[in-house]
């Protein structure tokens, strides 16, 4: 597997791809941005609720706002440990580095 740097690296020009579509008015565009940039982060619980958070911004508009309440309440729940829980349920080998601890400084 890429290594967290490289894919954190990816995610965040994915964040941004998805940002320049949202404000060209392509919210399917930056749907789709953000969810490639989730799919690659997914192990980091850090960054994870980051892709939660921008996702958010496109769920919202969504018909279908079961994915909207899913990014919501996953956020709520980020200071109780849930994105380090998925991390550790998908058996993660970054989970424990300082990039991707819960409260560690941001760098994306």
């Amino acid at each position: 597997m890429e290594d967290i740097e490289n894919r954190r690296t990816r995610a965040v020009m994915l964040w941004q791809a998805g940002n320049a579509a949202l404000q060209a008015g392509d919210g399917a565009e930056a749907y789709v941005q953000f969810t490639s940039a989730h799919d690659l982060i997914m192990d980091c619980p850090r960054l994870h609720l980051e892709a939660h958070r921008q996702l958010r911004q496109v769920t919202r508009f969504h018909r279908d706002k079961r994915e909207f309440w899913t990014d919501t309440v996953l956020i709520w729940l980020a200071p109780l440990g849930i994105f380090a829980l998925i991390a550790f349920a998908m058996r993660s080998k970054v989970r424990r580095l300082a990039q991707c601890r819960h409260g560690a400084a941001s760098t994306a």
